[in-house]
C-alpha cells in the first residue's frame, strides 16, 4: 500500500488532541514513518499533555506590550480585553490570530513552517505531491482564530520548495441541527457556536464557497517575517485543495470517548487519503463534511468469551479435583471409623472380641490379601513360647513386613502403619487372650493344692479379661499367690522334716514324696512364668492398640475437618462457576445478535463453547464466513446498519435531501476482505434489496478500498460534499439572524448577541468582500 509523505499540524488543544489520536492510527497501521507532526498552541501545558511524544511542538507567545499597543492599532482586536495570565486565548478568535500575528511569533513560525515543509520533501517516498493537513477546532480560541493566518504562511512556504504540497484541512465544529424548531437556547456552551458561525462565515470567503470571493484578497500582517517583504499577505486563490467539517454533539463534548471517536474518525480520514489511489475528488477545493461509522467482529466480547471458557474449564477441572480429593478424604474417614468401630464392639460375656475378623469380618474395610497376612501373624508368634522370647520384636518386625507390602492396599490418607499396628494388635491379642482363658494354670493349681495341703481348696476364680492394662483379674492374682505361698510352706514343711529323719532321703517314702511335690512346683511355675509372659504380651499388645486408636482417631479428626474444608472451597467454587457460567451465556446471546452503538456494528456470530480461541482470535469477516461462524446474509445486515449511521454531521438534512451535496463511500479494511467488501457492495446478488437503496440513496459513488490492519474491524467513511455555508448545520439560520437588523442572534444563541458575534470575527478584511 503506497502512503503519501504527511504534515499534520495541530493547533490549539483540539489540534494536539486530535494529532495524538492520528499517531495511534498510523502507528497502529505500520505507516508511522510516512507522518509527522507539529503541534501549534498558547498553552505549553496542554502541548505536554495532548500532543504526540513524536510531535515538535511551537507554544505561541505574547508581549504585554506589544499586544496592548496593537488592540488600539489593529482592527480586528477590536479593543479586546487585558490579557488573563495563563488562561490562552480564553476562546477569543482575533486573539488566536493575532498569537501568529503577533511580533513575538510570526518569524520563527514562519521559520518553524519552513523547516517542516522542507523536512517532508525530503521523506524518501517517491509518493507526490506532499500532504499537509492543519487540523483545529472551529469553536475554540487558538486553533479558530490562528489557522487562516497559519495556511497562509504554509502556502507562502510550500513556494519556495520546488516539491508540490498540497494543504487540506480539517476542523471540528458544534453541531446545530433544526435550530429553528428549538424552543430553548441549544445545549452546550454558546460562545463555541458564535465562534464556529464565525469561523464558517470567513472560511466560505477565504475559499470561495458561494463562488462571490474576489481574489485577490490581502490579508494584513503586524510583523513580516524577514523574507516577506510586504506587510500583507497576497491570496490569488483558495489555499485548500480541500476542508473537512466534523461535527460533534456540544453537550457531550465533556466526555472522554464521544471525543476520542471523533478524533479517531478524523485519524482515519487522514490515513484514508493519504492511503486512497484515488481520481482526486477531494482536491477540487470544496468544503466536505465526514461521517464513520465501523463494522467489527466483537473482538474484546470474543476473547472475554473465550477467556471465560477457559477459566470455567478450569473451574471444571478444580471442582473435579476437590471433589475427588473429598470423596477421597471421606473414604479414608469412613475406613478408619470402620476399623475403629468394628474392633470396639462389647465381645458377649462368655466370648472375647470374636468380631475382630471372625463372624462380622465382612464389614472391616481391608482385603482378603491383608486379612491373611494378619492372621498369618498368630502363626508366626508362638503363644506359648518361653517366657523371655523376644514376642515384641517378632511382632514390631511383622508388622513392618506387613506395612511394607500392604500399604497400597490402604486407602489414601490413612496412615498404613498405625492402621495395620492397630488391626495386628487387635488380632494377635484376641488370640492371646483366648490362650489366657483356657490356659491351664488355673486348673493345675487347683489340683496340686487338693493333691499336697490337706484342706479343701476354694475353686479358682475365672480370669476376667478386659481391655485396659490395670484390669487383671486381681481376685485370681491373690488366690494365686496365696495357694502358691502354702504350697511353698507345706514343701518347706516337708524339706525340714526329712532333713531331721536318719532315713536317707532316696531311700524314705518322705523324700520320694517331696521329689514328685519339687516336680509338680517346677511345673506350676513353668505355667505360672507362661501365663505371665501372655499376660505382658496382652498388655504389650493393648498398648499398641491405644497408642494406634489414638492416632487413627487424630487422623480421622483430621480428615473430617479437611473434608468439609473441600466442601467449602468447592462450594464457593461451584459459586464462581455459576456466576462465570451466566455472564459466558449473556455473552454468547448478546454476540449473536446485531448490535448498533455509537458509530458502531458488531456483527452477529454463530459461536461453539468448544472452539479454539486461537482459530478465531485473529480471523477476519471472510475467514468467519469460511468457517460458518457468521452468514452473509447476517454481514450485509451490518453493512446496512453501519451506512444507516453514517449521516451527514454538519449538513441540514432537511435540505441535502434535494440533492444539495454528493456522497462517497471509503472504506479501510483488512486486505483478506476486500474481495468479500466487493462482492457484496458492489457485484452483489440483492441489487434491488435493502443494501443496495441505502447505499444508492446516500452516496454516488464507492470510492477505492484502503488496505488496514486491523483484521476484526472495518472503517466505513461517508464522504459529503460540496457543503453549502448556508445548510451547514443550520449556521446559516445564525447568519440569517445576524444580517437581519430587526432580529438578534442572542433569541437564539441566549447571552450571545449580535454585538458580542461581531467582535469574534477575526478576519474581517474578507468580510468586506461583496456579499
Amino acid at each position: 500500500m503506497a502512503t503519501h509523505p504527511v504534515l499534520a499540524i495541530g493547533i490549539g488543544r483540539t489540534g494536539c488532541n486530535i494529532l495524538s489520536a492520528i499517531d495511534e492510527v498510523v502507528t497502529a497501521e505500520g505507516v508511522e514513518d510516512y507522518f509527522q507532526f507539529l503541534a501549534i498552541d498558547s498553552s505549553n501545558r496542554d502541548l505536554q499533555a495532548f500532543a504526540p511524544e513524536s510531535a515538535t511542538t511551537y507554544e505561541l507567545t505574547i508581549d504585554r506590550g506589544a499586544y496592548n499597543c496593537a488592540s488600539d492599532s489593529l482592527d480586528y482586536l477590536q479593543s479586546e480585553p487585558e490579557l488573563v495570565p495563563e488562561a490562552g486565548t480564553a476562546r477569543r478568535r482575533p486573539l488566536g490570530r493575532y498569537l501568529v500575528d503577533s511580533n513575538a511569533d510570526s518569524a520563527s513560525l514562519y521559520d518553524c513552517l519552513l523547516d517542516q515543509i522542507n523536512t517532508l520533501s525530503e521523506t524518501s517516498s517517491d509518493l507526490k505531491p506532499r500532504q499537509v493537513w492543519i487540523i483545529n477546532s472551529l469553536g475554540g480560541g487558538t486553533g479558530s482564530g490562528a489557522f487562516p493566518l497559519v495556511t497562509l504562511l504554509l502556502q507562502r512556504c510550500s513556494s519556495e520548495i520546488e516539491e508540490a504540497v498540497e494543504i487540506f484541512g480539517v476542523g471540528s465544529l458544534p453541531r446545530l441541527d433544526r435550530l429553528q424548531e428549538q424552543f430553548d437556547v441549544p445545549d452546550g456552551e454558546p460562545v463555541h457556536y458564535a465562534n464556529a458561525y464565525t469561523a464558517l462565515a470567513e472560511l466560505r470567503k477565504l475559499m470561495n464557497i458561494d463562488g462571490e470571493t474576489t481574489y485577490p484578497i490581502e490579508i494584513d500582517i503586524d510583523s513580516s517575517p524577514a523574507n516577506i517583504s510586504s506587510t500583507s499577505l497576497s491570496i490569488d486563490q483558495n489555499p485548500f485543495e480541500g476542508y473537512w467539517l466534523l461535527g460533534f454533539n456540544e453537550a457531550d463534548r465533556f466526555y472522554a470517548d464521544d471525543d476520542s471517536r471523533s478524533n479517531r474518525w478524523i485519524a482515519r480520514l487522514i490515513f484514508y487519503l493519504a492511503s486512497a489511489d484515488t481520481d482526486g475528488w477531494f482536491r477540487q477545493g470544496h468544503l466536505y463534511s465526514i461521517a464513520g461509522a465501523s463494522v467489527e467482529i466483537p473482538i474484546e466480547e470474543l476473547q472475554r468469551f473465550y477467556t471465560l471458557n477457559r477459566e470455567l474449564s478450569q473451574l471444571d477441572d478444580e471442582l473435579g479435583t476437590l471433589r475427588n480429593r473429598r470423596e477421597s478424604l471421606i473414604t479414608a474417614a469412613e475406613w478408619i471409623e470402620s476399623l475403629l468401630r468394628v474392633s470396639s464392639q462389647a465381645p458377649p460375656a462368655d466370648r472375647s472380641e470374636t468380631c475382630i475378623l471372625g463372624e462380622t469380618a465382612e464389614s472391616l474395610p481391608v482385603g482378603e490379601n491383608l486379612k491373611s497376612d494378619c492372621k498369618d501373624l498368630i502363626s508366626v508368634i508362638s503363644v506359648t513360647s518361653e517366657p523371655d522370647s523376644p514376642q515384641t520384636d517378632v511382632f514390631e518386625k511383622r508388622v513392618q513386613d506387613i506395612v511394607q507390602k500392604n500399604r497400597e492396599r490402604i486407602a489414601d490418607n490413612v496412615p498404613a502403619e498405625h492402621a495395620i499396628k492397630f488391626l495386628c494388635a487387635s488380632l494377635l491379642r484376641k488370640q492371646i487372650r483366648q490362650e489366657i482363658a483356657t490356659h491351664p494354670l488355673p486348673g493345675y493349681l487347683h489340683k496340686l493344692g487338693d493333691t499336697w495341703l490337706s484342706d479343701e481348696i476354694d475353686e479358682p476364680p475365672q480370669p476376667e479379661i478386659v481391655s485396659e492394662r490395670s484390669s487383671q483379674d486381681e481376685s485370681f492374682q491373690e488366690w494365686r499367690e496365696t495357694l502358691l505361698n502354702r504350697i511353698q510352706e507345706q514343701m518347706e514343711d516337708l524339706q525340714e522334716r526329712i532333713s531331721n529323719s536318719l532315713t536317707p532321703r532316696f531311700v524314705s517314702g518322705s523324700g520320694q514324696q517331696l521329689t514328685e511335690f519339687e516336680d509338680d512346683v517346677k511345673r506350676a511355675e513353668r505355667f505360672v512364668a507362661e501365663y505371665e509372659n501372655l499376660r505382658g504380651f496382652e498388655i504389650f499388645l493393648t498398648d499398641q492398640i491405644e497408642e494406634s486408636r489414638q492416632q487413627l482417631k487424630e487422623q480421622r479428626r483430621n480428615l473430617e475437618k479437611r473434608a468439609e474444608d473441600k466442601q467449602e472451597v468447592w462450594e464457593k467454587t461451584q459459586q464462581r462457576w455459576a456466576r462465570l457460567s451466566q455472564q459466558r451465556s449473556q455473552l454468547e446471546s448478546s454476540m449473536k445478535e446485531l448490535t448498533r452503538q455509537e458509530g458502531r456494528v458488531c456483527v452477529p456470530l454463530h459461536l461453539e463453547k468448544d472452539a479454539a480461541d486461537s482459530e478465531l482470535r485473529n480471523s477476519n469477516f471472510t475467514s468467519l464466513l469460511s468457517k460458518g461462524l457468521l452468514s452473509k446474509q447476517d454481514l450485509r445486515k451490518s453493512f446496512e446498519e453501519g451506512i444507516a449511521l453514517l449521516e451527514e454531521p454538519v449538513e441540514d438534512l432537511a435540505e441535502s435531501q434535494f440533492g444539495k451535496t454528493t456522497g462517497r463511500l471509503g472504506i479501510i479494511a483488512a486486505d483478506g476482505d476486500h474481495s468479500l467488501l466487493r462482492e457484496i457492495l458492489l457485484n452483489g446478488e440483492e441489487k434491488s434489496g435493502s443494501l443496495r437503496r441505502e447505499l444508492y440513496y446516500k452516496f454516488e459513488d464507492i470510492n477505492d478500498l484502503v488496505s488496514g490492519k486491523q483484521s476484526s474491524s472495518l472503517s466505513l467513511l461517508g464522504f459529503y460534499s460540496p457543503v453549502s455555508l448556508q445548510y451547514t448545520s443550520e449556521f446559516g439560520t445564525i447568519h440569517q439572524y445576524h444580517m437581519d437588523p430587526d432580529s438578534d442572534v442572542s433569541s437564539l444563541l441566549g447571552s450571545i448577541s449580535d454585538s458580542d458575534l461581531q467582535k469574534r470575527f477575526a478576519y474581517p478584511e474578507l468580510l468586506d468582500q461583496p456579499d
